[in-house]
């Protein structure tokens, strides 16, 4: 990552150079427009083309990546207090997101359950997704506070974005099915909201569940 300084513009276009070309031409029409080349700063990933092609131009650059391991906790938004919380392991490859949520007990945060896998989801050169990962049994321990042993979500979808190299927040949809099949006992989670901070070492770091100023 560059420093910033005095900034123009950001231009960003990542993962191959189809993207990349067209952003660099932009960039460079407007130094051709008597812009300083470092008042144009580049945003892209680091498992693109990108850290191959700009550095010659000598546009400034930020190259996010948030493979690995993260905490990643929902606030649902009927009970934004009462989270559920997941160790998230998430692969960035050019233009596509590989992401596996892994429930946690509530009270330990040791896993429960098996892990809810999103593959091959699209990822936009400044870090936007969506990721479905449809029905997915909700673990008792995960969840304690309902006492339903087989809760579920349903048309589960984060919608989110990056937010640096250790993070990355957003917005859930879908519903909950609780107590029963009818559709009654649907919980909507529209309004939720998630953040996942990524983890360095043994200890799981401290919880956010939404983006910054939200």
């Amino acid at each position: 990552m560059s420093a910033l300084g005095p900034t123009y513009a950001v231009v960003t276009g990542g993962g191959t150079s189809g993207h990349v070309i067209p952003a660099l031409a932009i960039a460079e029409g407007l130094v051709a427009r008597g812009h300083a080349v470092d008042e144009i700063h580049y945003v892209g990933t680091s498992s693109g083309v990108e850290q191959r092609l700009v550095p010659p131009t000598g546009h400034p650059m930020t190259l996010f990546d948030v493979t690995g391991p993260h905490l990643l906790t929902l606030a649902p938004v009927i009970w934004p207090a009462q989270v559920l919380s997941f160790r998230a392991d998430a692969r960035v490859a050019g233009t596509r997101l590989d992401i596996s949520l892994q429930p946690l007990d509530g009270v330990s945060r040791a896993p429960v359950g098996p892990p809810w896998p999103a593959t091959n989801v699209s990822i936009s050169p400044d870090g936007r997704f969506t990721a479905a990962f449809g029905t997915q049994r909700v673990p008792l321990e995960a969840y304690p506070l309902l006492g339903d042993p087989l809760l579920t979500v349903n048309e589960f979808v984060l919608t989110g974005a990056t937010v640096s190299n250790d993070g990355f927040c957003g917005s859930v949809s879908g519903y909950g099915q609780v107590f029963g099949a009818e559709p009654s006992d649907r919980i909507r989670l529209e309004g939720s909201t998630f953040g996942a901070v990524r983890i360095t070492d043994d200890t799981l770091p401290s919880p956010v569940s939404a983006c910054p100023g939200r």
